[in-house]
This record gives C-alpha cells, structure tokens and sequence, in this order.
C-alpha cells in the first residue's frame, strides 16, 4: 500500500509528462489560422469599338461613350500654383512622368491610386463624373486610361470631347488634343478633332483631365466620317 507522499510524487510525474507531451505535439491543420485571401487585382479596362450601324438610333446614348477608364490620381496642386487664376499652365504640366507612355501598370505615386471603374452618366449620358469619385475635390488632376480593341483599323474619325476644365489626350503614344483657352463648364461635343485613327487590334487611350474650381467631369466619343458615332462596348 502506497503512503501519502508516494502518491503525491506519482501525481505529479504524471502530469508533468503530459504536460511535456502536449507542449510538443504539432497543432493540427484545421486548428491552425486560415490565411487571408490574396488581393484580387483590379480587371484592365478593355471596351471593343464596333463600326457605326446606320439603322441604330441617331440620338447620342451611354453606347456612344467611352465609359470604362482606370483612373490614377488625384495629383493636388495649390490655388496659387501655375499662376494662380485659371491655372491653365496646369493642362500643360506633367504630373507623372512620361505621362503619353503611362499605362494601366504604372505604379501610382505616393498620394494617388489607381480606381477603375465603369463610369454611368448622372447629368445626362456620357458624363465621367470625377466630381462625385474625388468627393467635390478643386485643385486637381487625373489621369484616366482606357484601352479600345477594334476587330480592323477604324480610319478617318472624329474623336468628341468636353471637359471641366481642361483636358489633353494622347492615343497610342500620341497626342491628338488639347484644350487649355480657358475654364469652362462640360458638355457634349465640345472640342473636335479629325482625321483620328484606331488601329487594328488594341488602342491605348490617355486623358489628362484638370480641375480648377467647381464641376470635374469630362466626355469622350467618336464618329466616323459620315458623323455616325462609333459604338464603344466594354468588356
């Protein structure tokens, strides 16, 4: 028969070895902390331009529009900066380096980020409302990128932009217009420029867009030579 203190010094050999065994035994996979997903990257945004249908409703509507753009920025400037006023040496600043060549894989600098987004028209079809995205911001510029795929070359258009207030686009590389006059409310149709290619294949689209004060919105469009507008479907 054990004495007292023998069974005392039992009890405690017993749990100190399963102390020592739950210690050292591996934790089991569903026990262990499920990892966080990985960040979903955001979808590049394609839209196919189809040739105009001369049957189609002659009025202008959201199909006529590029609608899809990534959108870096904001890149804020001061009321007192590029003069002070309308500021319309801000139209003509680089904001980002070699800004005709920026793409949607361009890192975005510290202070800007990247949204893309498939914009709806609110003031009427066709409006890219920059106003409601930064939140009523002044002082500003953006960039937004959009990349067109045409099924053959679409020669010959007329590329329709307005904006509040100023606006520069490159295509491929290339710049093709600029509004810097003055500042202005935005409208359809506002600026027109001829004689506008989209090559067979993918068309990168740049446009640098500046907000003085007030509304920051802009619209974008082609038609071809008969005045008929191209038919922008995204993807």
């Amino acid at each position: 028969m054990q004495t007292p203190f023998l069974s005392m010094i039992h009890r405690v050999t017993i749990l100190t070895l399963a102390a020592g065994l739950s210690a050292s035994m591996p934790v089991r996979a569903e026990e262990a902390a499920p990892a966080a997903p990985a960040a979903s990257e955001p979808t590049k945004p394609i839209s196919d331009a189809l040739p105009p249908d001369p049957e189609a409703d002659p009025f202008l509507n959201e199909e006529h529009f590029v609608m899809q753009w990534a959108v870096l920025g904001p890149f804020k400037f001061a009321a007192e900066d590029f003069g002070g006023g309308d500021q319309q040496e801000a139209a003509t600043h680089e904001f980002i380096p070699n800004e005709a060549d920026l793409t949607f894989d361009t890192p975005a600098p510290e202070g800007t980020s990247w949204i893309v987004k498939k914009f709806v028209g609110e003031a009427q079809p066709g409006q890219v409302n920059l106003e409601a995205m930064y939140d009523g911001i002044d002082h500003a510029a953006v960039y937004a990128v959009a990349y067109i795929h045409c099924d053959k070359a679409m020669e010959n258009l007329t590329l329709w932009t307005g904006s509040d207030d100023y606006i520069t686009v490159w295509i491929n590389g290339k710049k093709v217009m600029s509004y810097d006059a003055k500042r202005r409310g935005s409208d359809w149709d506002q600026d027109q420029t001829q004689g506008v290619t989209l090559q067979q294949g993918e068309n990168r689209i740049v446009a640098k867009v500046v907000d003085v004060v007030g509304g920051y919105d802009f619209y974008f469009r082609f038609s071809n030579a008969d005045d008929l507008p191209v038919m922008i479907k995204p993807r």
